[in-house]
């Protein structure tokens, strides 16, 4: 099995991959990328991405119970309210155990930015007596997180509280972000980054030769305590 970061860097190209091929086929991220439809499609996208390229990622292997065969490894969405879990079986007897946890958050220019930070910190790090914490996953729990850049026109209403300075929206975005923490010392840090996907502009936002409107996701997980 490949190493934990290694499988997270593989899942990070193997869902790039996919999403150059919709983006350039269907114009699919520059059309929905907003909302939680998108973050629901992005996390479906992500089991697509790891059941088509399990040789790759390592996750292939089959066992047998009772007289049936199938994958070790299972992928599922919302699996005990994890938008998607990895899961090993064992075949005596069948039952299986948390390999990795993965969640989806998704990062807009508007207002509503700092209280998603806060989402994927609590996300990867619950709180103990929550039922959440009650799953310990053995790779651990991690964030893909989406950055949407959009600028809306003034007149289409747009964003509220949206921010049209992106490039110092995004420090500001990943300057608060890394800078959480709990009583625990807790911190979250950025371990594997897409190339930013350019998005075509729609009848209501500013033009993209004025404004450079992007999608970017990134696998964030724990910080390595100071």
């Amino acid at each position: 099995m490949l190493k934990k970061e290694d499988l997270l860097i593989n899942i990070g190209t193997c869902l790039e991959k996919n999403l150059v091929s919709e983006e350039k086929r269907r114009k699919v991220i520059s059309r929905i990328a907003a909302g939680a439809a998108f973050e629901s499609w992005l996390s479906i996208e992500t089991r697509l991405a790891i059941e088509e390229n399990r040789v790759e990622l390592q996750l292939d292997s089959i066992i047998e119970n009772h007289g049936h065969s199938h994958f070790r490894f299972g992928v599922d969405n919302e699996l005990a309210k994890v938008d998607l879990g990895i899961v090993e079986y064992s075949s005596k007897p069948m039952n299986w155990d948390w390999l990795l946890a993965l969640e989806f958050k998704l990062l807009h220019n508007n207002k509503n930015w700092p209280k998603q930070c806060a989402g994927i910190f609590s996300d990867i790090f619950p709180d103990p007596s929550s039922k959440k914490a009650e799953i310990m996953p053995r790779m651990g729990r991690f964030a893909i997180v989406g950055v949407v850049g959009k600028v809306y026109l003034e007149f289409a209403g747009g964003y509220p509280g949206q921010r049209s300075d992106l490039e110092e929206w995004e420090k500001e975005v990943w300057s608060h972000l890394y800078s959480l923490t709990d009583s625990f010392g807790n911190k979250l840090k950025s371990l594997w980054s897409s190339h930013k996907f350019r998005l075509d502009g729609s009848d209501f936002l500013v033009k993209p030769t004025d404004v450079q409107h992007f999608f970017q996701f990134h696998i964030i997980g724990s910080a390595a305590p100071d």
